[in-house]
């Protein structure tokens, strides 16, 4: 018998007997790839450390593409800009990114803001046409000098880096130095203190005609800029009043959403109107008037989320689900009750799904199509339209603190307090990683999965073989297991008895051990896998058969009887080497013994 194929993840809510070939029973901190088991990338940390424990995370993009970070912890909000970690902090209770046609507004304890221009200084030459201001974060380029180094006999138009003092300085004029009065230089007139690495710069230009700033060395000949720092992050944003109490309302709501059919945001989830649902005028993400405030299908309880699919700004409610189709939901407006039996009081684990709609209830993880939008269902949806995901595959546990999603290239993740559960739609399988610290996810615009982990942002890397743990500030090894029922051997009335074990596979490398395990319900066997650096020729009852040096293959001569077997493996990874363990191939060698 032959096992490579794992792609039908987990499933342990069937009795073994029932299972498939290509699924487990438990199948932890392994991801599935083409040719066997994979043990998933570990955990790095990436930006950090914050002032606090890192609760949110939203994105934005400044006005040259560069991705903009706002991480949200106990202590504030802070922000990067293009990776750079400004050294600013904003306090405020809550805080939300809403995407629209002129930039990105921020909602900051329910207040309304705009976002003025935000530029990395590693942008290089921007143009400009009249009277211009913006921000500018202060970063170290590779060519810049340093107060450590070797200058040119000319320093004039370049930056020096102040090592001492962590500042950037400015030649303004033509300036000889050395590496002995180049400090006391710079506190002359030659020189303007732009700032510490990480500040945000507020340049102005003055002039009316046409320029191109050079924003890598912060000037431009016959200019005149202000140079001035800012000490507070709202400094950045432009305040915006709603006029009418209802907008106020309907800003600090935590689920806003656009609809590009009638281009209006729908917000809802205010926790003093918990069933009223906000509607603002047209491309309008701040005004939202009184009579435009609807109260769909009460009796199905409390609003709990929102999603747009399609046409449609779909609702969800603690007992059922409504839908609005139309251009104008404040003169043609058409609610429905859509045919779905579950609600979710686990709003944030509402996601937009390949021509669905999928989140967490109390019944497990439930999708239904887009499909069931367009046609109204006077019975109960068949199983094409409405799937229980995680009915008979595996068992979720219900959120004792937690309960968050998120959605990216055909795999749901789905975070209950310290698990994360994945979820396959290509190959309709079930994964689980544990061992991980995730307060938030998101995804970066560079396609980065991004986690809040304690005090930091972590990503998933290759690289990596340990995962970052917040508690002790440290990297740590993590476990991974499988284990696979053996079936179809034998019959009931029978008994068969293993001959030859052998396990192929790739990167298990020294000193980490991996461990296996074949048992059955009369006895079992354990051992070790071979690392590719551990080569045994007869010396031990293990024999091994060379195919390359990335590869090792070990056969194991156990004699295990019994009707069901069970295939265990199991071990931890090595924070000493970075290379993957991979499992290729198991193939077990079972002889019919005698009828029971």
């Amino acid at each position: 018998m032959n096992f490579y194929d794992f792609s039908g993840g987990i499933v342990n809510q069937k009795s073994p007997y029932l299972l498939k070939k290509d699924e487990a029973l438990e199948l932890c901190n392994f991801d599935v790839e083409q040719g066997g088991l994979t043990v998933r990338a570990g955990t790095i940390p990436k930006y950090g450390p914050f002032s606090g424990d890192v609760q949110s995370i939203h994105k934005a993009l400044s006005v040259k593409g560069h991705e903009i970070l706002f991480v949200k912890s106990e202590e504030g909000v802070e922000m990067l800009v293009g990776g750079v970690k400004c050294n600013l902090r904003m306090f405020c209770a809550s805080f939300k990114v809403l995407p629209i046609i002129d930039g990105f507004a921020f909602l900051i304890s329910g207040t309304p803001y705009h976002l003025q221009s935000v530029y990395r200084r590693v942008d290089g030459i921007l143009p400009i046409t009249g009277v211009w201001s913006g921000y500018v974060v202060l970063e170290r380029l590779s060519d810049d000098y340093s107060t450590r180094g070797d200058f040119p006999s000319d320093l004039y138009e370049t930056n020096i880096w102040d090592e001492d003092t962590k500042t950037l300085y400015y030649a303004k004029a033509h300036t000889n130095a050395n590496r002995d009065n180049i400090k006391e230089l710079l506190l002359g007139s030659q020189f303007v203190a732009l700032g510490h690495e990480g500040d945000l710069v507020y340049l102005q230009y003055t002039q009316a005609s046409e320029i191109q700033l050079n924003l890598k060395k912060l000037y431009h000949e016959h200019t005149n800029f202000t140079y001035a720092m800012s000490y507070a992050l709202s400094q950045i944003f432009r305040q915006i009043s709603p006029v009418e109490k209802t907008g106020q309302k309907a800003c600090a709501c935590p689920y806003i959403v656009w609809h590009p059919a009638s281009m209006r945001y729908f917000a809802a989830g205010h926790p003093d109107y918990p069933t009223a649902l906000f509607i603002s005028e047209p491309n309008d993400w701040y005004t939202y008037l009184p009579e435009n405030v609807l109260y769909p299908h009460l009796h199905l309880g409390k609003i709990t989320g929102l999603s747009v699919v399609e046409k449609s700004v779909v609702v969800a409610y603690e007992h059922g689900w409504s839908h609005y189709v139309g251009s104008d939901p404040t003169e043609d407006g058409q609610w429905s009750l859509l045919s779905v039996p579950d609600g979710t009081r686990y709003g944030d684990t509402v996601c937009t799904t390949p021509g669905s709609v999928s989140f967490l209830s109390d019944s497990g993880l439930v999708s239904f199509s887009a499909s069931m939008l367009t046609v109204q269902m006077l019975y109960s949806p068949s199983s094409s339209l409405y799937k229980f995901l995680s009915k008979e595959k595996i068992a979720l546990p219900m959120p004792k603190e937690k309960a968050f999603a998120f959605y990216r290239n055909g795999i749901y993740y789905l975070i209950v307090d310290d698990t994360m559960y994945l979820y396959h739609f290509t190959l309709g399988a079930f994964l689980c990683y544990r061992g991980l610290t995730c307060q938030c996810i998101t995804e970066s615009y560079g396609g980065d999965i991004l986690m809040g982990s304690g005090k930091y942002v972590t990503v998933f890397s290759n690289s990596a073989s340990t995962d970052y743990d917040p508690k002790t500030d440290s990297q740590i090894p993590f476990s991974y297991s499988v284990k696979i029922p053996i079936l179809g051997a034998v019959d009931a009335t029978a008994l068969a008895r293993s001959e030859e074990l052998a396990v192929v596979t790739k990167s298990l490398s020294c000193p980490a051990d991996c461990h296996i395990r074949l048992s059955s319900e009369r006895e079992e066997k354990e051992g070790t896998l071979l690392h590719t650096n551990h080569l045994s020729y007869g010396k031990t009852p293990w024999q091994y058969r060379y195919r390359d040096s990335a590869f090792s293959e070990t056969v194991l001569p156990w004699q295990v009887t019994g009707n069901l077997f069970f295939l265990e493996i199991f071990g931890a990874t090595n924070p000493q080497e970075t290379l993957p363990f991979q499992i290729y191939n198991i193939y077990l060698k079972l002889k019919k013994e005698r009828d029971k």
